[in-house]
């Protein structure tokens, strides 16, 4: 999925070349249900605490990554967005 993105639009990967590649929610109802209501354009920010990054080893995103959300079917439909604001609180 990154690689056909990648090769369709090689200046925003040229831009900032570090991207994840996951699902939304926790179900696949829930998956798809999110990212239907990102792809539509009213869904455009998502929170995630900074422990549950921790826990599972994961790096803190960066502006300007990008992120890549798939539907829970086969094929496979996609967004591609990328950060444009990191806030981490203060502890």
């Amino acid at each position: 999925m990154w690689d056909a993105y990648a090769a369709a639009h090689p200046e925003a990967v040229a831009a900032s070349p570090d991207y994840t590649v996951e699902h939304l929610g926790d179900s696949k109802r829930l998956a798809n249900e999110l990212l239907g209501v990102v792809l539509s354009g009213r869904k455009r920010a998502t929170a995630e605490i900074i422990a549950d990054f921790i826990g599972r080893g994961d790096q803190m995103p960066r502006i300007g990554t990008h992120w890549v959300a798939f539907e829970v079917v086969w094929p496979p439909e996609h967004a591609d967005t990328r950060a444009a604001t990191v806030k981490v609180p203060q502890q």
